[in-house]
């Protein structure tokens, strides 16, 4: 985590001016406000196409003299598996350590006594993350086989130091396409949301700064509330808030924007790529209840391609072009939220 002065996006000059635009509204609405810098990563797939390409690394290692290259090969495989594994399940690991980092800011406006602790938090990103190439359970698949691939090549590799033969090289080129063919996927997907971001990154921001005027003039009741804007990914961003939310207990709306082809509001049953992690149940409760009394919202649950989330969140994909209209689906859903969860405030 770093401090200085505030770069709230990188890209395009447009997209510079549009997101100072945005930091400002929030703070000109907020009775607290406090902005810091934080690292995070450059894309949240990107350690997918690392992981193939370290994959295709340790198969090249493989065609060296043996047994020196079947050495390097199986111990490069298995840190590589390793790490991959941690990914997987949303733990730190070197496939993030050797990515390039981006400085983020990140902005709380709080609407709170001066010792309270926030116990609502909403926070929205000015980045999109990118969404897997394929359908979400055929992505787990994927991962899920290049996971074992990756086992497999261990084996044939340290099956190469004691027998070097051919036949084993052989296979280690056709079992290495899985993770490669992966990684590419990946790659591509990542590059293509970049791509795309100056046209999808807004919706959920503008809800955020709607949502702020709000509270500007109608101040929460019970709850101490915080809204937070990133210029990183939402999900991303969960993970620098997960201290703060589990220190207080708090409640997380994360509002990600994704394509403008997606419906306008879909709320995330579950996140999570190899192993599902359900949303947060109270909050999930409380969104169907909000989905029975508005349904002019046309809300969609469903789970959603993102990495895991914190405990206590709940993850919410917004893409409508009117995010900051009064009557956009996603601003009156968000509005609805916090409401309720204000009334929940002291049992």
């Amino acid at each position: 985590m770093t401090s200085g002065a505030s770069s709230h996006t990188a890209g395009h000059p447009s997209q510079l001016e549009a997101a100072q635009a945005l930091f400002a509204a929030l703070r000109a609405h907020a009775p607290a406000y406090q902005e810091r810098n934080v690292l995070c990563a450059v894309h949240g797939l990107l350690p997918v196409t690392l992981s193939g390409g370290i994959t295709l690394l340790a198969v090249a290692l493989f065609w060296l003299p043996q047994p020196v290259g079947a050495a390097a090969a199986a111990l490069l495989m298995l840190a590589g598996a390793i790490a991959f594994a941690l990914e997987l399940l949303g733990h730190d690991n070197p496939l993030r350590w050797m990515l390039p980092e981006q400085e983020s800011t990140l902005a709380h406006a709080c609407w709170r006594e001066a010792s309270s602790p926030a116990t609502i938090i909403v926070a929205a990103a000015l980045r999109a993350f990118a969404s897997p190439p394929v359908p979400l359970p055929a992505w787990r698949w994927a991962l899920g086989l290049s996971l074992g691939a990756q086992l497999v090549l261990f084996a044939l590799f340290a099956g190469g130091i004691i027998a070097p033969e051919r036949a084993l090289r052989t296979a280690a080129l056709g079992v290495a396409v899985i993770p490669a063919l992966t990684g590419a996927l990946a790659g591509v997907s990542a590059w293509q949301t970049q791509r795309a971001s100056q046209h999808t990154t807004t919706a959920a921001a503008e809800v955020l700064i709607a949502l702020a005027r709000q509270l500007a003039a109608e101040p929460p009741q019970r709850h101490a509330v915080c809204l937070v804007l990133s210029s990183a990914p939402a999900c991303l961003l969960a993970d620098v808030l997960a201290p703060e939310v589990s220190a207080v207990h708090a409640q997380l709306l994360l509002l990600e924007p994704s394509e403008a082809s997606a419906p306008a509001l879909t709320v995330a049953t579950q996140t999570g790529w190899l192993r599902a992690q359900l949303s947060d149940l109270t909050l999930l409760t409380l969104a169907r209840r909000v989905a029975e009394s508005e349904p002019a919202l046309a809300l969609r649950f469903a789970p959603l391609p993102l990495p895991s989330v914190p405990s206590n969140s709940l993850a919410i994909q917004v893409s409508a072009p009117d995010a900051a209209a009064s009557s956009s689906p996603a601003l009156i859903f968000t509005q609805r939220m916090v409401q309720a969860l204000d009334a929940m405030s002291n049992g």
